[in-house]
């Protein structure tokens, strides 16, 4: 069964990865987004239940939303690059995120 509040857009079958800036925090490489929130790959680890804000990239002309982290686990151990964390965020503020994007805009 799908839970999945809205449809999941894949940035790399679209045209390429794209990354977003998570405050506090790095940047990240945006997995999927909808516009209900967005699994992004990094190597800064996110605690569950807390606040960031995500600044997305020129491919979503700078968008800027409110997220809560509702999950991050580890995605991969590298020897040179450390160890790379998956988190899915869950948007606060209403975001038209997915719409941009898949709109080509």
């Amino acid at each position: 069964m799908n839970r999945r509040a809205g449809r999941r857009f894949v940035p790399g079958r679209a045209g390429g990865a794209f990354t977003c800036r998570l405050q506090p925090g790095a940047e990240a490489t945006v997995v999927n987004l909808s516009s209900t929130g967005a699994l992004v790959e990094g190597c800064c680890r996110l605690r569950p239940g807390s606040i960031v804000h995500a600044r997305f990239g020129a491919a979503l002309r700078g968008a800027v939303t409110t997220c809560r982290v509702t999950r991050c686990v580890v995605a991969a151990l590298d020897g040179p690059s450390g160890i790379s964390y998956q988190a899915g965020l869950s948007f606060v503020e209403p975001a038209e995120i997915a719409d941009r994007f898949s709109a080509g805009e």
